[in-house]
């Protein structure tokens, strides 16, 4: 999230008393962030002070916005309470996904589809990933464009392919490497080509790729509800839970 709030002339990242603010300054608020720093006190009255003061940052700039909470850093006293916590704060619970590890790929059970795999380097491969992170995901176009066609998001590190087959873009994997990890993101196949192994296809390129320029061996990710099969298949762990909650 960090790599992406630098790609609009408003967006900014900040450390704000135990909060990281990561605003990309766009329509979307799953994009204009804000994490936990550090694990919060075993006291709810904690939770709610970082939570209010991301959102006193946001509406005074008056953006959409999102609370990531990796349950981790919540002492199960306020691991209970937090849905409560940020609802009355106006947010509301989007998605509660795994975060998940591996060492290493599993071989795969059957051989994958061969695939054109092209890293994201010009204008043709920009508006392609685009188009696929905006269908799957359920992005708008718009704002898919102002975070994935800024120079500023790949000059960061942030790492992208795309599959294609007899020309046409189907697929898309990205990596960043941070915190001496390997990051996977934006796993994406049309919903038209989906169930034939590209998915699985795609993300084994650009693991193997980012391995092979990195000393870094672990990768991780967040999953969604669809991705977890793949992943397990792959050889990802689930490690933890991460909850989104956005503004109403």
């Amino acid at each position: 999230m960090q790599c992406f709030a630098g790609a609009a002339p408003d967006s900014e990242v900040r450390e704000l008393h135990g909060v990281l603010i990561t605003n990309a300054a766009v329509e979307s608020p799953v994009f204009n962030a804000a994490f936990l720093l550090r694990p919060v006190a075993d006291d709810p009255v904690e939770l709610d002070r970082r939570v209010a003061i991301a959102k006193v940052y946001y509406a005074a700039r008056g953006l959409d916005w999102s609370f990531w909470i990796c349950e981790d850093l919540l002492p199960h006293a306020s691991r209970r309470q937090a849905a409560g916590i940020l609802e009355r704060r106006g947010l509301r619970a989007v998605t509660a996904c795994p975060g998940m590890i591996a060492d290493h790929l599993e071989p795969p059970r059957q051989e994958c589809p061969d695939l054109d795999c092209r890293p994201v380097d010009d204008a043709e491969t920009r508006l392609a990933f685009c188009h696929i992170t905006s269908i799957s995901f359920r992005i708008p176009f718009g704002t898919s464009l102002a975070i994935y066609d800024s120079p500023v998001t790949w000059n960061s590190g942030f790492t992208a392919y795309i599959g294609y087959r007899d020309g046409i873009p189907m697929a898309t994997a990205a990596t960043l490497e941070a915190g001496g990890v390997i990051g996977l993101y934006s796993v994406a196949t049309l919903p038209e080509y989906q169930g034939q192994g590209i998915g699985e296809a795609i993300t084994r390129y650009a693991v193997d790729r980012a391995r092979d320029s990195s000393v870094c061996q672990q990768i991780v990710l967040q999953s969604t509800s669809q991705g977890g099969a793949l992943y397990r298949r792959l050889g990802f762990r689930e490690v933890t839970r991460i909850s989104v909650y956005a503004s109403t």
